[in-house]
């Protein structure tokens, strides 16, 4: 009951990616976090394959540690009030570290919880 699918791999393809990632976006809506060192390099790619079948509405957070913290998880959940998301959205963390825990503990308790996808 608590299994989930874990995709890995190099060279997928943009296809591949967007039906991945669609395939597990539940609802019409998904927030795309991530931070300002991966931003530059993936936001772009990731918010244009996703949006081809959903509504994509992204935040960049800062990078590091030190930003694990109250403010950023109310940026978060700010941003997902504002866009008017409901229980049915999935919230996706673009990076790991200190995203994937932010967005992750975001999703679980916003609106007692929504999807969660970790790229």
């Amino acid at each position: 009951g608590r299994d989930y699918p874990i995709y890995i791999g190099t060279d997928f393809t943009d296809e591949q990616i967007t039906d991945m990632l669609t395939s597990h976006i539940t609802g019409k809506k998904a927030l795309l976090v991530t931070n300002d060192r991966i931003a530059p390099l993936y936001l772009e790619k990731y918010e244009k394959l996703v949006s081809k079948h959903k509504e994509v509405h992204t935040l960049i957070v800062p990078d590091g540690e030190e930003h694990k913290s109250m403010e950023i998880l109310q940026r978060i959940l700010d941003k997902a009030l504002e866009e008017k998301l409901d229980r049915k959205c999935t919230f996706l963390a673009l990076g790991g570290g200190v995203i994937g825990d932010m967005l992750g503990f975001a999703a679980a308790i916003y609106q007692r919880g929504v999807n969660f996808i970790q790229i």
